[in-house]
């Protein structure tokens, strides 16, 4: 995948209108039966919700199901018991597990097992490769509450835990982060989190004095835990902590009650969801939101617990738990959180020769854009526009090999090139965090050239163009 990095001196030049004030939105969402306990935005923008529901939007869907956007869908019969836990591995199919022992994928139209059964399991990560890690209950040969799915075969993850594993997340670097109800790893003394890198265990300095019972791997590589406890490296932290590679460090004055989720915004601030009433001794309905020096409010919050928060890859934000209301709006145990200043994607113009770009990522202050070009011929070299202005210029004017329907839907201001060995192109743009550019306009469009053994261009074709509005939540 490319990565394109933006200037804040050139997007300033994109159009931008006025800074605003973004305040966010509350929305019902079709409404499920009983409670959620997970939430996994899929690489399509697609929701999905794991839970004890039996019924989603008013149809039957047992335990699990997919939000497009417009409706709630089952996922085929479903999975026997609550799911705690989802993920989506590298080819795209999903994995749920949770209070009915293995871990079970979805490939778009069954359910089968990963190999043998484990007992419950809380977490999932998706890991390189088309494996994953988890963490559970099962205090098993060959288990130990971590374990590691490599497309074949589960094995314990060094040694295992010797108490439940309750959360998990993967850093950048690759290290997996195991939170819960442990105090050893591997042999390693380990209060309530501990890091595996690859090849052996350690501790975040003396630990938590209680359970971990969510984590969050931050893009600036400090960690993130929260649950019952009230010390962290023997400090006050109520509930909530953050290592900052050296030591721990309350985030002000923390929650009152138990936090059972964490993710991280676009713009790197925090969603902290749980059963608690205050936020840095402010009321917060259940969640909350930390900006790096202080807390504030959602709204009104949710009426009842909050068990995970998904932040938003495109327009929205969703919290599911076991609630009634959620911003004062009737909503049973999801809602959706907008923005008054969304990130926004629509599609200018037409692509040819089959050829589709779409976003994956919105444009978010702090957050990065992506978008993934289809269609490609195996091979082709793939170079990405981004233009801040709209153009309609016919491709083969500049490339006589392209189809009249070709077309240029935006000036080339800045330009990348990958190669397409599959057919398929991503590339990300970094999006600074800067209140200037709220509001900017960019349009992104691909265009595949193949090439004959002597050097010259054998085939040109162009994709969609795509507008983008810079966002913040």
């Amino acid at each position: 995948m490319r990565r394109i990095p933006i200037l804040v001196s050139t997007m300033v030049a994109c159009a931008a209108t006025s800074i605003a004030q973004c305040n966010t939105a509350w929305a019902a969402l079709g409404g499920l039966n009983q409670g959620v306990r997970t939430l996994l935005v899929a690489k399509n923008g697609d929701l999905i919700a794991g839970g004890d529901f039996t019924q989603a939007g008013g149809q039957p869907a047992n335990k699990v199901a997919r939000f497009d956007g417009t409706q709630w869908r089952a996922m085929g019969n479903g999975l026997p018991w609550a799911v705690h836990a989802l993920a989506e591995l590298s080819d795209g199919s999903i994995v749920g597990g949770g209070m009915f022992g293995g871990i079970w994928q979805w490939n778009g139209t069954s359910w089968s097992m990963l190999g043998s059964s484990l007992p419950y399991t809380w977490d999932i990560c998706a890991l390189p490769g088309g494996g994953c890690a988890i963490a559970g209950s099962f205090p098993l040969p060959d288990g130990y509450h971590a374990a590691m799915w490599n497309g074949t075969s589960w094995s314990a993850i060094g040694g295992g835990l010797n108490g439940d594993g309750l959360a998990l997340a993967r850093t950048q670097s690759g290290d997996l982060i195991f939170g819960g109800a442990f105090t050893n790893a591997g042999g390693v003394p380990c209060n309530f989190v501990a890091k595996w890198n690859g090849a052996q265990w350690s501790p975040f300095g003396i630990g938590l004095n209680d359970l971990v019972i969510a984590v969050c791997a931050l893009r600036d590589g400090s960690i993130v835990v929260g649950g019952n406890f009230t010390l962290a490296g023997g400090q006050p932290a109520q509930h909530i902590a953050r290592w900052d590679g050296s030591q721990w460090r309350p985030l002000g004055a923390g929650v009152n009650g138990s936090v059972l989720c964490i993710t991280e915004m676009p713009d790197g601030d925090l969603l902290v969801g749980g059963d608690f009433t205050q936020a840095g001794g402010q009321p917060a309905s259940r969640i909350a939101r930390w900006d790096g020096a202080q807390w504030s409010a959602l709204g009104a919050g949710t009426s009842q617990l909050v068990w995970d928060v998904a932040a938003p890859t495109r327009e929205h934000a969703f919290v599911g738990g076991v609630f009634t209301t959620a911003g004062g709006i009737a909503t049973d145990n999801i809602a959706r959180i907008g923005s008054t200043c969304a990130a926004t994607a629509t599609a200018a113009g037409a692509g040819c020769d089959g050829l589709v770009l779409s976003a994956e990522r919105h444009p978010w202050l702090g957050g990065e854009l992506t978008t993934r070009c289809t269609g490609l011929p195996t091979g082709s070299v793939t170079f990405s526009i981004l233009g801040f202005a709209p153009a309609t210029i016919p491709l083969a004017t500049l490339l006589p090999q392209a189809a009249p329907a070709c077309v240029i839907h935006a000036t080339a201001d800045g330009i990348s090139f990958s190669l397409a060995l599959d057919g398929t192109s991503r590339t990300r743009i970094e999006v600074p965090r800067d209140p200037f550019l709220l509001g900017a306009n960019c349009w992104r469009q691909d265009v595949g050239i193949t090439f004959l053994p002597t050097g010259d261009v054998a085939t040109a074709s162009a994709t969609n163009a795509i507008r983008f509005v810079l966002g913040s939540f």
